[in-house]
């Protein structure tokens, strides 16, 4: 099945009857496996079961949670000033209770 695409002025502008029957039809084809959607011949999206992502979730979490901490730990070495001791916090942490 063709998709009917027209470019003006870095719009794109798709049939959507068009481009949601092409993509039902693709995915019926390959169900449980993932879709590759290619723009212009490059991959520019994935469709995969919904199985697979929950699967990938805590995987997506961890990496988020990674680079979090990678930013802190790059804007301390920046500059170190920014923390303080860990009795401070703690302190802190204590007069909250």
């Amino acid at each position: 099945m063709t998709v009917a695409v027209e470019q003006q002025k870095n719009l794109v502008q798709v049939a959507i009857q068009q481009a949601l029957a092409a993509l039902v039809q693709a995915w019926l084809q390959v169900v449980n496996q993932d879709l590759i959607i290619q723009v212009n011949g490059e991959p520019a999206a994935v469709l995969l079961p919904y199985a697979k992502y929950q699967q990938l979730l805590p995987f997506l979490e961890d990496l988020a949670d990674g680079a979090e901490a990678e930013a802190i730990y790059q804007a301390w070495q920046a500059d170190p000033s920014r923390a303080r001791p860990l009795e401070d916090f703690l302190a802190e942490l204590d007069d909250h209770e």
